[in-house]
This record gives C-alpha cells, sequence and structure tokens, in this order.
C-alpha cells in the first residue's frame, strides 16, 4: 500500500493510452507511406491522435491529483509539527 504524499510514478491506464496512441501513429504511418492504404492509414492516424489525448488528458489528471494529495499531506506533516512545538 502506498503512503500519502508518495510521488512515485506508478503504470495506469492514461500511459496506457498514451503507449497505444503512439504505437497506432507508428502503424497508420508506415500504412499511410504505402501506395493503397493512404485512407485506411490516415484512418489509423487520426484514431491515434483521439486516443493519445485521452491519454495525455487522462495523465494530466491523475498527476494533478497526486500533487493535490500531496499538499495536503504536507499540509496535515505541518499542522502535526505545530502541535508538538506548542505542547
Amino acid at each position: 500500500m502506498r503512503e500519502a504524499g508518495d510521488l512515485r510514478p506508478r503504470p495506469g491506464t492514461p500511459m496506457t493510452y498514451i503507449y497505444v496512441g503512439v504505437g497506432l501513429t507508428i502503424l497508420g504511418g508506415l500504412i499511410a507511406a504505402a501506395e493503397d492504404g493512404q485512407a485506411i492509414g490516415t484512418v489509423i492516424l487520426v484514431l491515434a491522435s483521439i486516443v493519445g489525448g485521452i491519454g495525455i488528458i487522462g495523465q494530466g489528471v491523475v498527476v494533478g491529483m497526486r500533487y493535490a494529495n500531496h499538499e495536503e499531506y504536507l499540509h496535515r506533516l505541518f499542522e502535526s509539527a505545530d502541535e508538538d512545538e506548542t505542547a
């Protein structure tokens, strides 16, 4: 179990979306480079952009929540230190 304020990265769904988006971008680029596959390659590139965008937004939310939890943890830590000094 992770402790409050632990900011180490961990694998999660947003990063999976980013990895899939990168993979689809490579695949779509290779298919679009072929003469016969330009239309399907373009569709795959659009799909890659959507999937990657979802992953980037999701990762931003995860990092933001982790930062907010870290701030709360520091606030509680300093509150307990102040109580120890006054006692």
